[in-house]
């Protein structure tokens, strides 16, 4: 029994293999004519391919398994067929709770990677610290701007200008701003002083986000 639980206890997938690759003379062929026969041959010999990597994850199934075959489910299965075995039926209630606690785990570990849908996921990659990290099916994947051919602006990074009522004048320097396009700003805003302001954040947009004193409110 110890050696099943080792052995199914936090399954992962199969590392991919990786051929060997050997050192070559690079070459720079015209691009109409690309690699020749030999050169393709040479590169494939060498182990320089192009062959696909599979991510180092876990799918639904293994997910679920690593969640069902715990050790501390195996020795709670073990004692639910003890109790069977002597027909003591009304003490196999535990088993609910360990049911519901497995699959609330589950769900949890994908919720938190904003995946409500277990169906819409087809790699789950364990981290070395123990997170999870999910990768849906490509038609599951939210469409970036570029698929969509929609053209974007970098805002830039927001700079944090006012700390808890601390004017930060070296970010609004860096910003192009002063303190007098901060006080018309606070005024348009319809904010008072830069005491009554919590947090106020400015980005190479001039995009503001304010957030004021909880007494202010």
């Amino acid at each position: 029994m110890a050696k099943l639980i080792e052995k199914i206890k936090d399954k992962r997938a199969p590392e991919p293999e990786t051929p060997a690759r050997h050192d070559i003379p690079v070459v720079h062929p015209a691009p109409e004519q690309g690699l020749t026969s030999a050169q393709v041959r040479e590169r494939t010999d060498a182990g320089w391919t192009n062959a696909p990597v599979d991510p180092p994850g876990k799918t639904v199934k293994q997910i679920v398994l690593s969640n069902i075959f715990t050790y501390f489910n195996m020795l709670f299965f073990l004692l639910a067929l003890c109790v069977i075995a002597v027909q003591q039926w009304l003490n196999l209630t535990f088993m609910g709770v360990i049911i519901v606690n497995t699959a609330i785990g589950i769900v949890q570990e994908l919720r938190s990677k904003s995946c409500t849908d277990i169906s819409s996921v087809e790699y789950g990659i364990l981290e070395t610290d123990g997170t999870l990290n999910v990768i849906l099916f490509p038609a599951e994947r939210p469409a970036t701007a570029g698929q969509l051919g929609i053209s974007t602006s970098d805002s830039g990074y927001p700079s944090i200008v006012i700390n808890d009522g601390r004017v930060i004048d070296t970010n609004l320097r860096k910003l192009g701003l002063d303190r007098n396009w901060l006080s018309a700003e606070l005024k348009r805003q319809g904010r008072g002083s830069e005491k009554d302001i919590f947090l106020m954040t400015v980005n190479q947009s001039r995009e503001v986000y304010i957030s004021v004193k909880e007494a202010v409110q």
